[in-house]
């Protein structure tokens, strides 16, 4: 059981930095930064930046956040 309540903890933690992370992106790309330069100001690697934005393009030009992530969780099950 605490075993499952650590994998739980973990799970939970590595989620709330991806939804930040999109969070962000998210932003930057309503003010028109491409993911290049998204990467470069995040110090994050380019090809996660990059499959984020490709993502959030069905959102556009709103970049909705939450439609994002939604479809972020969905292509991860």
């Amino acid at each position: 059981e605490e075993i499952g309540k650590e994998i739980g903890k973990e799970i939970g933690k590595e989620i709330g930095k991806e939804s930040k992370l999109i969070e962000i992106v998210c932003k930057k790309l309503r003010k028109g930064q491409t993911p290049e330069m998204i990467a470069e100001a995040l110090e994050e690697d380019a090809n996660l930046v990059n499959t984020i934005c490709e993502i959030a393009k069905v959102c556009a030009p709103e970049f909705n956040y939450e439609g994002v992530l939604e479809a972020w969780m969905n292509r991860l099950c």
